[in-house]
C-alpha cells in the first residue's frame, strides 16, 4: 500500500525515520517550554490541531502522547502548574483510537487531557481557542499544526491561532510538496492562501534551494506580522529536508528555547 493510502484508509499506520526526528523536535523543544511555562503561570494550554490516533503500528507514540509523556517525565515535573492538553482529530476511528492511549498514561491532577469529538481544524478553531484560553487572553497556547496537506492549513488560520498575545504556533510546512508542485498549472491557487501573500513566488526560481527558499519565505510573511520566528528541516541522512517545522511567537524569548534545540 502506498504510504498516502495507507494515512488515507487505515485508523494506525505505520511510523518513518521523518516522523521520529519531527518528535524528537517536539520533545526538546517541550521540555524547555514547560520547564519555563509552567513554573511561571498558572496554567497553559498545548493544542494538537491534527491529533492523530496516539501510536504508530510500530510502536512509537503520535504527537499527543508525546506531549503527555514529556509532561509526566519531566525532571521539574513537581514543581510544574496545570497544563492543558487539547486535542483534536477528524476521524472518529482516531478519536477512539487516542483516547485509548490516552487510558494507559497514569492520571496526573496537573494534567488536564481533553480530547475533543471529532471535527475539522478550520471550522473549530474558534471554539477551540477559547477553550485553550480559559477565558484569559494571557493565558500561554502553544499550537501543535501538523496537518496531512496545505487546504487544511493556510496561513489565515495560521494568523487566529496567534490572536493572543502569549499564542505560539509549531507548524509543519511542507516544503518539499511545494518544491515539487509550485509550478503545476493552477497550483498557485493553493501555494498564495497557504503562505497569505504572492511573497512564495521568490522561492520558485531556486532550484537546488528551493525548499529552504520557501522556508524562508513563509517565515518572512511571519516577520511582516510583526512575529519571531525559527525555522528547521526535517531531514534524514543526507537527504534533502521533507518538510520543515516552524516557530511563531510574538516575543524574542518565545525563541530562547527554539535554537538550542535546532
Amino acid at each position: 500500500m502506498r504510504r498516502v493510502d495507507e494515512l488515507r484508509e487505515q485508523t494506525v499506520w505505520k511510523s518513518d525515520p521523518h516522523t521520529q526526528v519531527k518528535h524528537l523536535v517536539y520533545r526538546h523543544y517541550l521540555q524547555c517550554w514547560m520547564g519555563k511555562i509552567l513554573q511561571t503561570f498558572p496554567e497553559a494550554t498545548i493544542v494538537d490541531a491534527f491529533a492523530g490516533p496516539g501510536v504508530y503500528t510500530d510502536g512509537p507514540p503520535g504527537s499527543p502522547i508525546v506531549v503527555a509523556k514529556t509532561f509526566l517525565e519531566h525532571t521539574a515535573y513537581r514543581r510544574f502548574n496545570k497544563l492543558n492538553l487539547v486535542c483534536l482529530e477528524e476521524r472518529p476511528d482516531r478519536v477512539e483510537e487516542l483516547r485509548r492511549q490516552f487510558a494507559k498514561l497514569s492520571p496526573s491532577p496537573q494534567l488536564n487531557i481533553s480530547v475533543q469529538p471529532p471535527g475539522v481544524f478550520a471550522e473549530q478553531q474558534p471554539r477551540l481557542s477559547t477553550l485553550a484560553h480559559r477565558g484569559r487572553a494571557e493565558t500561554p497556547v502553544l499550537w501543535l499544526i501538523d496537518p496531512f496537506d496545505l487546504k487544511s492549513a493556510p496561513f489565515s488560520l495560521i494568523r487566529q491561532c496567534l490572536a493572543g498575545p502569549r499564542d505560539e504556533v509549531l507548524f509543519t510546512l511542507f516544503t518539499n510538496e511545494l518544491h515539487r508542485f509550485c509550478q503545476r498549472e493552477n497550483f498557485d491557487k493553493t501555494m498564495t492562501p497557504y503562505f497569505g501573500g504572492t511573497h512564495w513566488q521568490s522561492a520558485v526560481p531556486e532550484r537546488r534551494g528551493r525548499r529552504e527558499a520557501f522556508a524562508t519565505a513563509y517565515q518572512q510573511g511571519l516577520k511582516d506580522q510583526e512575529l519571531f520566528t525559527g525555522g528547521f528541516g526535517i531531514k534524514v541522512s543526507n537527504q534533502s529536508a521533507r518538510y520543515h517545522l516552524v516557530l511563531a511567537t510574538h516575543n524574542e524569548a518565545g525563541l530562547k528555547c527554539w535554537a538550542p534545540v535546532t
